[in-house]
């Protein structure tokens, strides 16, 4: 196998985001035309580094509201070049993607209840039954 000479050498690590800065669109970041992130990174072989994510337009336009959601200290998946101290969103991340197991479990857990059931993961403290908000 040749050493690669030009461009990257993407290897798995997580992030762990440190600030965000929304760029354009609305105050609460939702319908916002891009973001930056400051995160500290860090490889599966410990390698450690911080620097700016920056999401890519196609990445927004797949994926746009799993990285409006993102916030300070929430730890993502990305894609790592040691060597250039550079790190991209891995689109793989459930975070990201939107394809979270847990969110569609408990959402057919609920379809599947009758009318006045508690929504899924609610304590015994209300009686098992719902309560509107005050």
């Amino acid at each position: 196998m040749l050493p690669q000479m030009f461009g990257n050498d993407w290897q798995p690590g997580t992030a762990t985001i440190v600030a965000k800065k929304t760029k354009g669109g609305s105050s609460s970041g939702q319908s916002a035309i891009g973001f930056a992130f400051v995160a500290d990174v860090v490889t599966d072989d410990g390698a450690t580094f911080r620097t700016e994510l920056k999401p890519s337009i196609a990445m927004l336009a797949a994926h746009g509201s799993g990285v409006a959601r993102l916030s300070e200290y929430d730890t993502v998946k990305v894609l790592v070049d040691v060597k250039h101290e550079k790190a991209k969103f891995d689109s793989s991340d459930p975070q990201i993607s939107g394809k979270s197991d847990g969110a569609s479990d408990a959402f057919d857990a609920a379809l599947e209840q009758p009318p006045g059931s508690p929504p899924p993961g609610a304590g015994a403290a209300d009686g098992g039954r719902v309560v509107a908000p005050e």
